[in-house]
């Protein structure tokens, strides 16, 4: 019986009827205590893993959503004799990288970063070794001697071939910080892109504090005022005319006139009420 005569209540697209059309319904399983009814098909033309998946969910949409079965669609490929392992792989890799993706992502990250070769009726697959890659790969190997022998029934083999990853080069350091069994000459290393500071070096240290404690001297004297220079060489700056005070520059350091600032503000704090229920002014 074919696909639509079998359920002629199904309404679809046309890519689907296409696809479809002539495939043939072999058995229908249906399993009360899993609520799963496994539709089994004949088809002579390949249809991939995401157009089965297109019509399980409108078949379960449509026919069995009100018995809560739910449909799954095993099929079976009948492909003419130019087809063998070596030109069917290469065409159904990608509906079994979609397949692996919904199973698990990991595997599925590794069979689409390797390299496939077929020879006969043998897969040998070439990635990078790992722990993950091996423990995956064992899986993948009966995930795949499965699926060619239950949808196209091919007995195939699959072999891995494990490549050692490239050892990165570690960065090489300078003199002072590197160990004497390294050299400039070592291929193992390599010139990192920034340049090394030997952070004990009293010039470098004493430069920079000279600079810093300059530079301080200076934007405290241009944010405050007018600068005015007295006969032993201090500097003046005036902080303005309302305030009326005055601070000095001398040798770099700059000493102020006026008090603290914390002390000018001493009494101007508001204090909190001696009954806790009062906040703020407002009795809660």
């Amino acid at each position: 019986m074919l696909f639509f005569e079998a359920f002629d209540q199904v309404t679809c697209d046309k890519e689907l009827k296409d696809l479809y059309g002539q495939a043939e319904v072999v058995k229908v399983l249906a399993s009360k205590k899993n609520k799963t009814i496994q539709i089994d098909i004949k088809s002579k033309i390949l249809i991939s893993w995401n157009n089965i998946k297109r019509m399980e969910e409108l078949l379960n949409k449509q026919l069995f959503l009100h018995t809560g079965n739910k449909a799954y669609i095993m099929p079976y490929f009948e492909l003419s004799d130019q087809y063998n392992l070596e030109n069917l792989f290469p065409l159904y890799r990608d509906s079994i990288l979609d397949e692996l993706k919904n199973i698990s992502i990991v595997t599925y990250h590794i069979l689409s970063n390797s390299e496939s070769k077929i020879e006969g009726n043998n897969i040998t697959i070439k990635t990078t070794e790992s722990c993950v890659v091996e423990d995956k790969m064992n899986k993948l190997n009966s995930y795949l001697v499965e699926l060619f022998r239950e949808r196209f029934g091919y007995d195939v083999t699959v072999t891995f071939d494990y490549i050692k990853p490239k050892e990165k080069k570690k960065v090489r350091l300078p003199a002072f910080l590197r160990p004497d069994s390294v050299s400039d000459e070592d291929d193992d290393y390599v010139n990192p892109p920034y340049e090394f500071v030997n952070g004990d070096s009293t010039s470098v240290v004493s430069n920079l504090a000279d600079r810093v404690k300059d530079n301080s001297a200076w934007d405290n004297a241009n944010s405050s005022g007018e600068r005015s220079s007295g006969r032993d060489g201090s500097t003046t700056v005036d902080r303005g005319t309302n305030s009326g005070q005055a601070a000095k520059v001398v040798g770099g350091n700059m000493k102020s006139s006026s008090k603290p600032a914390f002390k000018k503000s001493k009494g101007t704090f508001r204090r909190l009420p001696k009954d806790s229920s009062v906040i703020y002014g407002k009795n809660f």
